[in-house]
């Protein structure tokens, strides 16, 4: 009788483990697939087309650090980044991506971040990281040959790009997670989703209709919904989001 008792309570014991399990994966999943994070994996996509000269490519780290900074999962933000890398702008484009990425979890890891609770945009201070991964994946690539003092230069200039990017979209990400629901943004985080979206929307320079850029119509529409809804103020700093944007777009 004991024995059957022990077998009873083993088995109940196993089928509760196994619920509980079963719940942690449907509650990851959940958080996982939400409206909003499906949203911003888009926007990686599309932001990781985007390059500088068709050299450089800062966006799709900062937006990579930018969510783990902001508690976004990283997994599919680095899975969804690293394939728009890798269709886009090949191998090279990815190898660099993908050992700048490895140096930055590496740093993370060893230097463990600042938590700060009381910041919603960014809750882990990653942004001395990917800087310092950048800016060490290039002097390494460099190193190997003739090196230079523009590679030195260029290095810190790819660096500094790839943590003011970060910044932006630390800031902007917030307004794409919660738009839903009711709260005050500041006009720096507005101007930085807006720059999000200019950047992502690049991604469609080569469709015209009627001899008109997609992009530019959908950038000029952004600029005027940001005048008419928050006034004057935004409308001074929407003039740089338009400006920005058509320079970025004849670049990229």
């Amino acid at each position: 009788m004991f024995q059957n008792i022990s077998e009873n309570m083993n088995n109940q014991i196993r089928d509760n483990n196994y619920e509980q399990e079963e719940n942690k994966i449907n509650l990851m999943l959940k958080e996982i697939f939400k409206p909003h994070n499906c949203i911003i994996y888009l926007l990686t996509f599309l932001v990781s087309m985007a390059s500088i000269k068709r050299e450089i490519l800062p966006f799709g780290l900062a937006i990579l650090a930018a969510c783990m900074g902001s508690t976004v999962p990283i997994f599919m933000v680095y899975l969804v980044s690293g394939v728009s890398i890798a269709i886009f702008h090949g191998i090279d484009g990815f190898a660099s991506y993908f050992y700048t990425s490895l140096i930055f979890f590496l740093l993370v890891f060893v230097f463990k971040p600042k938590v700060s609770l009381y910041d919603r945009n960014e809750i882990f201070k990653v942004g001395s990281r990917i800087f310092t991964a950048s800016f060490i994946y290039n002097l390494i690539k460099n190193i190997r040959g003739v090196f230079l003092v523009y590679d030195l230069f260029l290095g810190i200039v790819i660096a500094a790009l790839t943590y003011t990017f970060y910044k932006i979209f630390v800031n902007g990400i917030v307004v794409i997670r919660d738009f839903k629901e009711k709260k005050a943004f500041t006009v720096e985080e507005v101007i930085a989703a807006s720059i999000i979206l200019a950047i992502a929307i690049s991604a469609f320079n080569n469709i015209k209709v009627f001899s008109l850029s997609i992009s530019n119509i959908i950038i000029i529409f952004i600029v005027m919904c940001l005048g008419w809804k928050s006034g004057m103020l935004v409308r001074r700093y929407s003039r740089i989001i338009y400006r920005t944007s058509i320079n970025t777009n004849r670049k990229f």
